[in-house]
């Protein structure tokens, strides 16, 4: 698609259109929010619940928030499982649905140096995650803060995670979704504490309905963007 032979509006609708195949996220940063919080309200709603039921079972219901700062361990494979599924399957959806906003054809666009630096940024945090988590490894394992499934796993995450971000996240409201992902995957499987967990999940509420929020923003403007560009290129026919 050539937009230089175009009249100025639409090569600014041009423009815009093209945004949306990497500057902008739309419905993929309403994907990562929504699949952000479902992973903190699963994970949560696990910790209170498997609290609650060991305070009945050991006949002390007011003994529930002792185990949640406990917090219950999240070793066992499926739950490991769980734990990975939302942030990889951001990554691949996020792409999915920004093909899908290249319906009209693919513009390509220079990165902006700005975006650039963003980027850089977001993978530079995460890495420096990744080595806090990979320092605290031989503690972990020693001391047995969890399964050496859980451990592993996390090992590879704290590694791979980064990289795969720096191919695929482009705006800042992604790499912030990347980065909060990564911090709250490899706490929960270091072994975390409820209480950390819990922390945490009040923090990425607000912050996750309010992406959410901006990327339906995003995707109703992009309409606009795409029927205006469709009817301009109809006139110009």
């Amino acid at each position: 698609m050539n937009a230089s032979s175009e009249p100025e509006s639409i090569v600014e609708l041009t423009r815009e259109y093209g945004a949306y195949g990497w500057e902008r996220s739309g419905l993929g940063l309403v994907l990562g929010d929504f699949l952000l919080g479902l992973q903190v309200g699963v994970t949560l709603g696990g910790q209170l619940g498997w609290a609650v039921a060991q305070a009945v079972k050991s006949s002390d219901p007011r003994g529930w928030p002792a185990l949640l700062r406990e917090g219950m361990a999240m070793g066992h494979p499926a739950i490991v499982a769980i734990i990975l599924v939302p942030p990889l399957l951001w990554l691949v959806g996020k792409e999915l649905i920004r093909r899908r906003y290249q319906a009209l054809g693919r513009v390509r666009l220079t990165e902006m140096p700005s975006l650039r630096m963003r980027r850089i940024v977001a993978c530079v945090l995460m890495a420096f995650v990744s080595l806090c988590f990979l320092c605290l490894m031989p503690m972990a394992v020693r001391e047995g803060w969890n399964s050496g499934t859980a451990l592993l796993v996390a090992g590879l995450f704290a590694l791979l995670f980064p990289l795969a971000s720096w191919r695929v996240v482009a705006p800042s409201a992604e790499a912030l979704i990347a980065l909060v992902f990564h911090v709250f995957v490899l706490s929960a499987l270091m072994g975390a504490k409820g209480t950390f967990l819990l922390g945490m999940g009040v923090m990425v509420a607000p912050a996750a309905f309010l992406g959410g929020l901006e990327g339906m923003c995003q995707h109703l403007e992009f309409r606009t963007i795409k029927k205006r560009l469709t009817e301009g290129r109809e006139s110009e026919a």
